[in-house]
């Protein structure tokens, strides 16, 4: 499809650029293959330059935007440390000790990705150690 682009292009804005008549005199016979007379038109034409430096511009942004539907890792550690007097009643329960200690350690990791639909999709595990 590109190719297309780049023919069309070069027959609609290189051939009038370079069938201007050189001065008297000065006039050379070069044998030109399709190939090379098409390279030299992109390589001298710089509107076609700017067109095809737009498309490759757009091209590099779109793949740019669709990195945002790319999955992401995540990983987190949390450490919770409580410490509080009990109740008589608590205390009761807990064979007369006055005060209640936990250590609670909290891992979680997974993958985590957005949809073109806007939603987010999550998958993971979590690990308590307390």
């Amino acid at each position: 499809m590109r190719g297309c682009f780049v023919w069309m292009f070069c027959l609609i804005l290189g051939i009038p650029s370079l069938s201007a008549q050189p001065p008297v005199g000065t006039e050379r016979t070069v044998d030109l293959t399709l190939k090379d007379f098409l390279q030299r038109v992109v390589e001298r034409n710089e509107t076609l330059q700017t067109h095809m430096l737009e498309v490759e511009i757009s091209r590099r942004k779109y793949k740019a935007e669709r990195g945002i539907f790319e999955p992401e890792f995540f990983a987190s550690y949390e450490r919770n440390r409580t410490l509080r007097e009990n109740t008589a009643e608590q205390s009761g329960a807990l064979f007369n000790q006055s005060t209640f200690s936990e250590l609670n350690n909290v891992y979680n990791s997974g993958l985590e990705s957005l949809v073109p639909s806007g939603a987010r999709i999550r998958v993971g595990y979590t690990l308590r150690d307390c």
